[in-house]
């Protein structure tokens, strides 16, 4: 489960959410600046919450 909430940010920070060929048809749904940042911080906090959960 820690594995997941990392590679949600990993995908985050490389970009690749949502996929290009899903923005190629609907551009208007890219990720702001402030909804990605939002999506890093809740993984990383979720990923940290699990590890002192162990």
């Amino acid at each position: 489960m820690i594995s997941t909430y990392k590679e949600i940010g990993e995908v985050l920070e490389k970009n690749e959410m949502p996929p290009k060929k899903f923005l190629e048809r609907f551009p208007d749904k890219a990720l702001s600046d402030d909804h990605k940042q939002l999506l890093l911080d809740w993984s990383k906090k979720e990923a940290e919450a699990l590890v002192k959960g162990m």
